[in-house]
């Protein structure tokens, strides 16, 4: 069973890294966008897209698009009542690298940025206030001379997989910093060894600042 897992592992980790070669991110800007509401409606519906045929799924709080493997691509939802904010991602260009987007009740952009699917957030992310004008920015790939092209290599390299899934098992790639000093930290189940370990790099250079693992919790 052990072999089979990793057999699995192995193949998803390289289909995944050929949908980033051939996809590419997402291109994203800082031009002020507004959020039409009016898609929170409950409806099923089908759009076809070139080749491709997207799955509408809404209601009054949530909006989804998925592809025909079920895979979601657009996500967005709003608070619990019909003047909340929204707030949601777009991972149709991509499956591991998204936009998220989060707008004010009166549907103007709040803020938007590129987030990786495996937990951390990319390049400049762009903030605004309530009438859409632009008041700050954030570059997030700062400091990370060692970015997220270097982290994927690192991680196929040592056969980390890369994996999109939906589970708690899933690989997780965290920025963190620590009194200034930045740093890579992965986290990801060894299946042939029955644990889960850690990895933290340094994020200027990849060096690996220390490892430890911990067994799997057992099954109840």
């Amino acid at each position: 069973m052990k072999c089979y897992f990793i057999l699995i592992a192995l193949y998803s980790t390289t289909l995944c890294n050929s949908q980033i070669v051939n996809k590419g991110r997402p291109n994203i800007d800082s031009a002020a966008e507004e959020f039409d509401k009016s898609v929170f409606i409950n409806k099923r519906s089908i759009r076809i897209d070139g080749n491709d045929t997207i799955y509408i799924n809404s209601d009054s709080f949530r909006y989804v698009e998925s592809d025909k493997n079920h895979r979601e691509l657009k996500q967005f939802s709003r608070g619990s009542n019909s003047n909340g904010e929204v707030g949601g991602y777009d991972y149709s260009v991509n499956p591991l690298f998204g936009v998220y987007k989060a707008f004010y009740s009166n549907g103007m952009i709040k803020e938007k940025g590129l987030f990786c699917w495996f937990g951390f957030k990319m390049g400049i992310w762009y903030y605004y206030n309530n009438e859409g004008s632009l008041i700050s920015t954030t570059d997030y790939d700062k400091g990370y001379n060692f970015g997220q092209a270097d982290l994927f290599e690192f991680c196929a390299k040592n056969s980390i997989p890369l994996i999109r899934n939906d589970s708690s098992s899933a690989t997780k790639l965290l920025k963190a910093d620590v009194k200034g000093k930045k740093y890579w930290i992965i986290e990801y189940n060894s299946y042939s060894l029955g644990k889960v370990k850690f990895i933290e790099l340094n994020a200027a250079t990849g060096e690996v600042i220390r490892e430890f693992e911990t067994q799997f919790p057992e099954e109840r």
